[in-house]
């Protein structure tokens, strides 16, 4: 199910007279010239701003990017929690993007974002992979939704209108809309662009973000952040969609026997498929994966199977194992890697092996 916008009437309702909310800056969704899969959707918002949600699917991953600017003449400047910076000059019916350092990994590839784009409509539509990631990041915030299918039902429709109502955000009928996807992404923070500069550069640092966001479709394949503190709030677990072709045989390998003789067809797996560095020094060792099964077959009233899976050269090791409705990380750390949080209560603390659930163990015996 796709969420679709018609931007006159959100216009109107955030207080625009027309779709055209400043000059030579038209709302809708846009193409990237020469045909490579990149779309870029652009949204007023409430107080004047711009929200842009940036898409680009390949072979190298999903890039998701969404924040909010200050428009100075017909250029928006944003950098994103971490350091990620763009620059998107719009002309008449079309738009240009420029790029600075420090891009997500996903987004740093062949097709590039920077290059120019092609007004295409004045309607925006969601896609699977947009709003799954619009659900972790409802996760993240707190909602609980359970497990990201990239469909945007009555579960999830009211969590976005509950956010949109905390938040003072536009709840027009078809619900979702690119500033609350902006507003997920970027905790509420807009970025006040500088005359003369139209193209930012990332910063050394982190910009200031008050209190620490949800993260969120701003960086689904963020660059590599610094080593998070103990108390450092847990992300949202980000699934894959596609799976990356890389993973793609050696999860063949450990799961094609417990389905056959049936076929797993990689287009639409029986399982979900999210890629975290769970140790305190991200990037230095390989990502583990985590695998959530939502095919009903193998799901029973204590859930469904989920697994995490140690990286390797050309092999999953598996680490952890259970059934869960729900599967999420906790903010606590044991002996150097995340705990994790089992139907929301449950909490799987690492062993040093492997990760088990936390038992309460009696001082003595009365």
């Amino acid at each position: 199910m796709r969420s679709t916008i018609a931007l006159a009437c959100l216009a109107a309702t955030a207080g625009w007279a027309g779709s055209a909310f400043a000059a030579n800056i038209e709302a809708g969704t846009y193409v990237a010239g020469g045909g490579a899969p990149i779309r870029l959707l652009v949204q007023p918002t409430q107080d004047g701003n711009v929200a842009f949600l940036l898409h680009r699917s390949s072979r190298g991953g999903i890039c998701l990017m969404s924040g909010m600017a200050k428009p100075v003449g017909d250029t928006i400047t944003w950098t994103s929690n971490s350091g990620a910076a763009l620059a998107i000059r719009f002309d008449g019916r079309g738009a240009a993007i420029d790029t600075a350092n420090a891009l997500p990994q996903n987004c740093d590839g062949a097709p590039r974002i920077a290059g120019s784009y092609v007004y295409d409509s004045p309607t925006i539509e969601f896609d699977r992979a947009e709003i799954g990631a619009v659900q972790s990041a409802l996760n993240g915030a707190g909602y609980r939704l359970g497990q990201v299918d990239g469909i945007l039902g009555q579960r999830s429709m009211a969590a976005v209108r509950d956010y949109q109502q905390k938040n003072n955000l536009p709840a027009p009928d078809d619900g979702l809309t690119v500033e609350t996807v902006a507003h997920l992404a970027s905790g509420g923070r807009t970025v006040e662009a500088k005359p003369g500069a139209p193209t930012p550069i990332a910063p050394s640092t982190a910009p200031a973000t008050g209190a620490a966001p949800p993260v969120a479709p701003a960086d689904t394949a963020a660059a590599t952040p610094s080593a998070p503190t103990p108390d450092s709030p847990p992300p949202p677990l980000r699934w894959l969609s596609p799976i990356p072709d890389r993973l793609i045989p050696m999860l063949e390998a450990r799961y094609a026997p417990m389905v056959a003789p049936a076929v797993i067809n990689w287009r639409d797996a029986p399982f979900q498929v999210a890629e975290m560095e769970l140790d305190e020094k991200p990037g230095q060792l390989t990502p583990d994966v985590i695998v959530f099964w939502n095919d009903a077959k193998h799901c029973d009233a204590n859930g469904c199977p989920w697994e995490i899976l140690a990286e390797g050269s050309q092999s999953l090791t598996p680490v952890a194992d259970g059934k869960a409705h729900d599967l999420g990380l906790a903010p606590s750390y044991s002996a150097g890697k995340r705990d994790l949080l089992v139907d929301g209560s449950r909490l799987f603390r690492w062993t040093g092996k492997g990760w088990a659930p936390e038992y309460y163990k009696p001082e003595k015996v009365r």
